[in-house]
């Protein structure tokens, strides 16, 4: 799998970590390596590219020629922006350019996001909704919503209050 920087992608690494064993993960967030290198039986590559000092992700030319040499089953992106009309957005143009580099080198595109990022348009266009298989997010999504993505041949997948509850140990 591929997995973009991002705070969504880091809860996931975590479950990951414990999980799930010979996983073969690429990343361009050294947060997100350190962690999945945790799982003695998984593989982890990081991208080389210029470290951005607000988020510490690899970004640049060097991580999208290193991407290049990829192919992967899964894509997982957290995002800045996602909207039927307006696609997936990013306010970083350079790491709009990895995510669109992610994009094109995975089989199955998912998107992991809280439902906050529904109403977000950022600066930068990674991708039309279209190219997405999957989104994940919390349960504060209307049904309206989910049938409208459905409506496009996307898969919105909502995470139940409870289940997040008890995982978290609330």
């Amino acid at each position: 799998i591929v997995m973009s920087n991002g705070t969504a992608n880091l809860a996931l690494a975590r479950c990951l970590a414990e999980q799930k064993d010979n996983l073969t993960v690429i990343t361009n967030s050294p947060d997100i390596a350190m962690v999945l290198n945790e799982n003695k039986s998984s593989s982890v590559y990081l991208t080389a590219g210029h470290l951005r000092k607000h988020n510490k992700s690899l970004v640049g030319s060097m991580c999208c020629e290193a991407l290049d040499n990829f192919r992967v089953d899964k894509t997982i992106l957290s995002i800045d922006g996602i909207s039927i009309e307006d696609g997936v957005t990013e306010y970083n143009t350079e790491e709009a350019a990895v995510l669109r580099k992610m994009i094109e080198i995975g089989q199955t595109r998912m998107i992991l996001c809280e439902f906050s990022k529904f109403s977000e348009v950022a600066l930068t266009k990674v991708c039309s909704a279209e190219k997405l298989d999957y989104v994940f997010t919390d349960w504060n999504i209307s049904s309206k919503e989910v049938k409208a993505w459905a409506d496009i041949n996307v898969k919105v997948l909502v995470a139940s209050q409870s289940n997040v509850e008890k995982s978290w140990n609330f």
